[in-house]
């Protein structure tokens, strides 16, 4: 099992505040019973079931707990899969279930067990609890087992088109503004995009533009599937502000947006993933890299600042990034540093028609940050347009091109949280990330079923920082193992939330390497893995 490595100055919290869903809930007999609630302010609620258990059972026979299963996840459609189970207090006899069903299990010893998952339960795509019950009847916690949708899924790209824009007049894909605690679906397919019915995921840009004095959170998801425990974007000062994210599709095509507060949307898409075909494209990841930084001396991908009302190309193939010529498409995080209000900033394709598209807004002139999959124009050129001056850094992380010797799929998952240092001690929960300290955290061994390399060599992520109490200058993210490179994931200058997304290449096993230069705590969410 790897452990979460800290270099650096760690802050330890007095407190902590965040409880956690749990499928058993610990009965006045002593014993933990699959699928009932846990009270609020008991035990089981504040420090989590096994630990109440342990205590209400003292007298009983111990309570199973299940440390890790390998494999956590299977494509929909496998055969039966096999799965070892690692824990403790495991007794003879013991069996494990799926979703309260009894699987065919061996006793290997009190730490092991091994179970058969059977096809049937891996028709589609979703996430399954296995539990280990005792011959006494005491169940342990629960561990997920993720379907992941099966299918490889390749990138087409569009050209940079707005979806939805909630400020509109009441329609489909206008108004009105989602209301605080509802939700929405927005059918994709059926918008002027010109998205297939066959997309099976979306590349979006969602900007927030808040109606009241703050925005909790916006969760973005599949229709059909139960709202996640995700953040897609949070403004806590009730800024404009935007996020990319690579969301499954759901029923019908559809997505559907939650928000914590009152808010206007704004969905713009620059691609698509579909069964592989003809004309499709895989992703290569590559190390983290910058293109540009107009802060720096004159040249092709130097100064001088993007001056406001004005448009400039970059020619990322000539970069020393290592980006071919082949490439159609770029994954790209995009760093504004503006120079007083900045209406918006627009990437697309050099020698198209500017879209009507943001790709992220900074109405104060905060320097922020926001990831966007870019189509390849002329000889390999993007173009940025700002409404305002503002210097410009550009990092890239990989780039979408024909199939080919190191090309890979996406596979979707439900979105997932994969890490909250808010939560108690453990490899994806606390303690909070310290000032000018590096966190690996091994994705792979986490409960949302996205696997190590190789099958899984680049993830999905979506990053959010939780300041403690001042600015976090800039975040950090690389594959495990390799040297922290000069680029930057994300920016909260005002000390305030801050979402970005990230496509990672994966490090080890299936590890990522988390630099902060300041105090703060870190949420994880995924929603797919790019692999063979």
């Amino acid at each position: 099992m790897f452990q979460r490595i800290l270099t650096g100055l760690i802050l330890f919290p007095l407190a902590i505040g965040v409880a956690y869903a749990q499928t058993a809930a610990v009965t006045p007999g002593g014993t933990v019973t699959a699928g009932q609630a846990v009270a609020p302010g008991s035990l089981g609620a504040i420090f989590g079931n096994n630990f109440a258990a342990g205590i209400a059972s003292a007298s009983s026979a111990p309570i199973s707990v299940i440390a890790s299963i390998n494999p956590s996840s299977a494509p929909a459609g496998s055969p039966s899969v096999l799965v070892t189970i690692t824990g403790s207090n495991f007794a003879s006899g013991a069996g494990a279930q799926w979703n309260g069903l009894s699987l065919n299990t061996t006793f290997v010893n009190s730490t092991t067990l091994t179970a058969q998952i059977p096809a049937g339960d891996l028709i589609n795509q979703g996430t399954g609890q296995i539990t280990v019950v005792n011959p006494a009847g005491t169940a342990s916690n629960s561990f997920p087992f993720v379907v992941t949708s099966g299918s490889p899924l390749q990138f087409l790209t569009v050209a940079p088109c707005r979806i939805m824009d909630t400020r509109n007049p009441n329609g489909t894909f206008g108004g009105p503004f989602i209301a605080g605690g509802s939700s929405r679906a927005i059918p994709i397919p059926a918008s002027a995009c010109n998205v297939p019915g066959n997309a099976a995921a979306y590349s979006l840009n969602f900007t927030v533009v808040p109606r009241t004095s703050t925005l909790g959170a916006l969760t973005v998801w599949p229709t059909g599937q139960s709202q996640p425990n995700v953040l897609t974007v949070t403004s806590p000062d009730a800024s404009v502000l935007a996020n990319a994210a690579l969301v499954p599709a759901g029923a019908a095509g559809s997505i559907t947006a939650y928000s914590t507060d009152d808010t206007d949307l704004v969905v713009d898409i620059n691609g698509y993933f579909v069964p592989p075909a003809s004309n499709t494209l895989q992703f290569y990841p590559l190390t983290p890299c910058r293109v540009l930084d107009t802060r720096n001396a004159a040249g092709t991908f130097g100064g001088p600042s993007l001056q406001g009302a004005t448009a400039r190309s970059f020619p990322v193939p000539s970069s020393p990034c290592n980006a071919p010529a082949s490439a159609a498409a770029y994954s790209l995080n995009v760093t504004v540093v503006p120079q007083g209000p900045l209406g918006f900033i627009t990437a697309w394709p050099t020698g198209e028609t500017q879209p009507f598209v943001s790709t992220m807004n900074s109405y104060d002139g905060t320097v922020l940050a926001n990831a966007a999959i870019v189509p390849a124009g002329t000889g390999g050129a993007v173009s940025f347009f700002a409404s305002n001056t503002t210097d410009l850094v550009v990092d890239i992380n990989g780039y979408f091109a024909p199939p080919g010797a190191g090309g890979l799929n996406f596979y979707t998952v439900p979105p997932c949280r994969l890490v909250d240092t808010r939560n108690p001690m453990g490899t994806f929960g606390g303690p909070s990330l310290g000032a000018n300290s590096t966190t690996s955290f091994p994705l792979s061994e986490g409960s949302c079923g996205i696997p190590g390399y190789p099958a899984g060599q680049a993830y999905s992520l979506s990053m959010t920082v939780l300041p403690q109490g001042g600015p976090v200058a800039f975040l950090t993210v690389w594959p495990d193992g390799g040297v922290q490179p000069f680029v930057s994931t994300l920016n909260a200058f005002k000390g305030l939330g801050v979402a970005n997304a990230a496509l990672v290449p994966a490090g080890g096993v299936g590890s990522i390497d988390v630099y902060v230069t300041n105090t703060t705590d870190l949420l994880v969410d995924t929603a797919g893995y790019f692999g063979q």
